[in-house]
């Protein structure tokens, strides 16, 4: 653990370095008004994308990135294999990124995909504490990759969608500080399932929640044909 710490430490330094270089030009929108900020936080579609997300974000870190390990644990899976796991859910993460601004993937877009992958999702945690050994659970790790690299894509730009660049910044931190909020209480709640009954009861649970976000989009896009700006 504490090589993995100074490696982690070198790889911060090395993103900070790099990020020196990056430039952006500087534009000017005018003075805005703080009242006119904060109406961003009325916006029900930002609110409904960043709902969506918490959920996400939840049950990735809660599965994915937590007590999926564990699991693979309990199977008797050596250390070398539980790093294996993240690697695997790690690189199929950034394969589906890429796959998601493939034109296949933006033909059907965030209509199709978000309501699917959380589908999958659920799929994913249903089948994982149901895992007979260390391989089926490296294979399902795949999964959890299309969660990062297509769903929270799409939820991130739907959530941004029509929204006026001078209040992009106040929007994007109203939806980071909302998924947030599952990234630290889906492990814990899930946490004290698995206390109480068994990790397979808290994944079931888990499961439920994806399907809720899985109809809350379906619902959604069958009422709306596309996204306006919002002022």
């Amino acid at each position: 653990m504490k090589g993995i710490c100074i490696l982690s430490v070198f790889a911060g330094l090395l993103a900070f370095i790099l990020s020196l270089q990056i430039k952006e030009p500087c534009t000017m929108t005018g003075k805005v008004d703080t009242k006119e900020l904060i109406s961003v936080c009325k916006i029900k579609r930002l609110w409904l994308f960043s709902i969506l997300a918490l959920i996400q974000q939840g049950i990735q870190l809660t599965t994915a990135m937590s007590f999926t390990n564990q699991i693979l644990k309990d199977l008797g899976a050596a250390i070398g294999l539980v790093g294996l796991s993240s690697i695997i859910y790690m690189v199929s993460a950034v394969g589906f990124a890429a796959f998601a601004s493939a034109g296949y993937c933006c033909k059907r877009g965030p209509r199709f995909w978000i309501p699917a992958v959380f589908v999958i999702i659920s799929v994913y945690c249903v089948l994982v504490p149901s895992a007979k050994n260390a391989t089926q659970v490296l294979i399902l790790q795949i999964l959890p990759g299309m969660s990062t690299g297509i769903l929270f894509s799409y939820l991130t730009s739907e959530a941004m969608c029509g929204i006026e660049a001078k209040k992009r910044s106040t929007a994007m931190g109203l939806f980071q500080a909302v998924y947030a909020i599952g990234m630290t209480t889906f492990p814990i709640f899930t946490g004290n399932i698995a206390s109480a009954f068994s990790i397979h009861h808290g994944y079931l649970v888990l499961a439920g929640i994806s399907m809720i976000g899985t109809g809350v989009s379906a619902v959604y896009y069958r009422n709306r044909t596309g996204c306006k700006e919002i002022r």
